[in-house]
């Protein structure tokens, strides 16, 4: 170094500070990463549930659909 450069030089507190300050902001991203991605698992098991409802409810209108064949062939 030549005499009289500019020399940048960090205080502890302000090293201290900025080191939280980049850990806080890193959490941040890393939150918000995480709820996007289990907001989308969560929509996709919703899906999933709505079509398994309508699965099951169609084997169920199937059903009841033999059984009554059944009963209208056995005259009850």
């Amino acid at each position: 170094m030549m005499a009289g450069d500019p020399t940048i030089t960090l205080s502890p507190l302000m090293l201290t500070v900025g080191t939280i300050v980049a850990s806080v902001a890193a959490a941040w991203g890393v939150m918000q990463a995480t709820l996007k991605q289990v907001t989308r698992e969560m929509q996709t098991v919703r899906h999933d549930l709505k079509n398994w409802q309508q699965a099951q409810q169609g084997v169920l209108m199937e059903t009841l659909e033999r059984v009554a064949r059944i009963e209208g062939k056995l005259g009850v």
